[in-house]
């Protein structure tokens, strides 16, 4: 991404976001899969805590506003 634009990286990273915010269902839905597959594995709770996505106050994923801060 170095050879890019600052602009073009801001257009990728801001592709990346709203990608993540339109799949937010089915992204938690494949990850509640993934921490029940995990326990029934007998992963330690801890593991599976980590691995199980928290709704947050605010909508958005830490990782979308990341994006969305460095592209601003």
């Amino acid at each position: 991404m170095q050879a890019l634009s600052s602009e073009e990286r801001k257009q990728i990273l801001l592709k990346i976001a709203d990608a993540l915010e339109a799949n937010e269902k089915i992204i938690r839905i494949e990850n509640e899969a993934d921490v029940t597959a995990a326990q029934e594995a007998g992963y330690e709770k801890s593991l599976v805590a980590r691995l199980a996505l928290k709704p947050g106050k605010a909508r958005k994923s830490l990782l979308e506003e990341i994006i969305h801060i460095l592209t601003n």
